[in-house]
């Protein structure tokens, strides 16, 4: 089959898929344990199998997806589902993508938003609502891109970093 898992020395592992496509080796990262676990492991090197079979390396058209999945595609077919069986706080996830966060970004090619889209949406959210929600979306905006991220949709995480905002309250 191909698939292994690679520990790295931080105590990070991920999953790997190991082919050969016209005589020459290749290995793919298809994930990271836990959040990709065996059985999505193994369907994506099902899907490798595929693509060999029909002479198209998993490689370039995993890199050729990527490039054009817009943020809207992401969520709904990626991450949405992850947060349905991972997350308690699913409809909270729900609402803020449908709320603001697709308006926002929906038809953004997901590896085209920066570290300053996002900080400008936080930005106009504390001004529109609270700093506190402003907050909440951020840490959205970080899960959603860490996932991304792991699963090898994007190279970063642009909402690492971004300056949340404190203002100060009734006891500032």
């Amino acid at each position: 089959m191909g698939l292994r898992i690679a520990v790295y020395k931080s105590g990070r592992k991920s999953w790997r898929h190991r082919y050969t496509h016209f005589s020459k080796k290749c290995a793919q990262t298809l994930g990271e344990y836990p959040a990709v676990n065996l059985e999505m492991a193994r369907e994506r090197v099902r899907e490798n199998k595929r693509l060999l079979a029909q002479d198209i390396d998993p490689k370039e058209e995993r890199s050729r997806a990527r490039q054009a999945l817009t943020f809207e595609e992401f969520c709904v077919e990626q991450y949405m589902p992850y947060a349905k069986k991972q997350l308690r706080a699913y409809k909270d996830v729900a609402n803020r993508l449908k709320l603001r966060l697709l308006a926002a970004f929906g038809t953004v090619p997901l590896t085209q938003i920066g570290k300053r889209h996002i900080s400008e949406l936080h930005r106009r959210l504390s001004d529109e609502v609270s700093a506190t929600t402003a907050n909440r979306y951020l840490s959205q905006m970080a899960e959603i891109f860490t996932c991304a991220v792991e699963w090898g949709f994007a190279t970063e995480n642009p909402a690492r970093g971004v300056v949340v905002e404190v203002r100060s309250g009734a006891w500032g």
